[in-house]
């Protein structure tokens, strides 16, 4: 698939997984997140943190309205499901999903725009994910989300959550809601 499936600005979703004292990290990055004019929106999906810090999230990103855009779970659902729910929450139809504990700059989505075309299927991943990841060992194995389910369906849970539960990767929304929704409740 061609690029053709970015909105008319060019721009990619950035929805971000939040849990639990993460707010000086969230406010921190969503300056420079926005800076860029390709993330033409970020959403934000509070995961049941405690009022007193959910308001303070708020407050913190109200500024911003509405290119951000914050929601919360009454209850803490896990970082897959809740992964599920802020895709859904977007608009656009290629997203980054990021932890809030996750950093990315220009240059990550440099790589991502420097690509000629862009796989529906495919899970566009970095070799190295900031703050601490490395998924070097991946490096020119495809990754897509059939292969995703299959290995949560085969046994290979371990690595597929690890994988899917750290973020910093870009998917294609429907793509990624249609294939993993199946999931969705039992704590990928």
């Amino acid at each position: 698939m061609l690029k053709s499936c970015l909105n008319a600005e060019g721009q990619v979703g950035l929805m971000m997984n939040v849990h639990r004292d993460h707010l000086p990290r969230v406010l921190a990055l969503l300056p420079r997140l926005l800076s860029d004019s390709r993330v033409g929106e970020v959403a934000i999906r509070d995961d049941a943190s405690s009022p007193e810090e959910y308001g303070r999230l708020a407050h913190g990103v109200a500024y911003y309205a509405p290119r951000v855009r914050l929601t919360r779970n009454d209850k803490n659902v896990g970082a897959f499901d809740n992964k599920l729910m802020v895709v859904a929450d977007c608009a656009l139809d290629w997203v980054v999903l990021l932890d809030s504990d996750n950093r990315i700059g220009p240059l990550y989505l440099d790589a991502f725009f420097a690509l000629p075309t862009w796989s529906p299927r495919v899970i566009y991943c970095p070799q190295r994910a900031l703050p601490r990841f490395d998924f070097t060992a991946f490096t020119g194995v495809p990754f897509d989300l059939q292969g995703a389910a299959a290995m949560i369906r085969s046994g290979k849970r371990f690595a597929m959550q690890v994988f899917l539960n750290t973020g910093n990767y870009v998917v294609f929304r429907e793509r990624f809601k249609q294939t993993l929704q199946p999931f969705f409740g039992c704590r990928v």
